[in-house]
């Protein structure tokens, strides 16, 4: 799978693309390309919503077919531009099918959604609990991080803004859920050092 961020989409700069080509006995066949609203791929093609910034697969329900996440950081979410959000297609005996988008919204996604957090930037997949499914990290290296006014009274205007984060979701048989999501940044427990803005974590 191979994405296409700055790919127009009928004048639409920027709105993103991604070619998903198939292997068989003979190499390389079948190509697929695959954009927002076409297909029944959800969404729809915005000018810089850079849909395949970050593409990533694995099996995350065990059917023995990989499942593809397809990263959109420069998507709005309710409003909030830049946001980002993330697409997941299951794969199946005919391709892949059964598309649906996930953002820090998302009522059972750790974080909350804010303007320029860029969820999806980053995207990497593996077995992390060791369960049999893939699981999958996400980046939104601008997340922003503000617990409260007096904290950043306290800490500084370099300590509350857009630091960085990581969300992990888990595979399951029934495919990405909430089961043991969670959550990071800089200032989360465990992890080194401070969050600050620009960081990009």
């Amino acid at each position: 799978v191979i994405g296409a961020p700055g790919e127009s989409i009928g004048g639409i700069t920027s709105a993103g693309i991604i070619h998903a080509i198939y292997g068989g006995t003979g190499g390389i066949g079948n190509n697929d390309a695959f954009y927002q609203g076409e297909g029944g791929w959800p969404g729809v093609p915005e000018s810089g919503d850079g849909f395949g910034s970050a593409v990533a697969a694995g099996d995350f329900n065990g059917d023995g077919f990989d499942d593809l996440i397809v990263g959109s950081p420069g998507e709005s979410v309710n409003g909030l531009e830049n946001a980002g959000i993330i697409t997941i297609s299951y794969g199946t005996a005919n391709g892949l099918e059964t598309a649906e988008i996930l953002h820090q919204d998302t009522n059972w996604v750790a974080g909350v959604a804010h303007a320029d957090d860029r969820f999806g930037s980053a995207l990497a997949v593996g077995d992390i609990d060791a369960d049999g499914f893939a699981d999958v990290v996400i980046g939104a290296p601008d997340d922003n991080y503000r617990p409260s006014s007096y904290y950043c009274r306290v800490r500084g205007a370099s300590a509350c803004g857009n630091v960085g984060a990581v969300n992990i979701l888990y595979g399951t048989a029934n495919g990405l859920n909430a089961a043991g999501d969670q959550f990071f940044n800089q200032n989360s427990s465990g992890i080194a050092e401070l969050a600050q803005v620009g960081d990009e974590f």
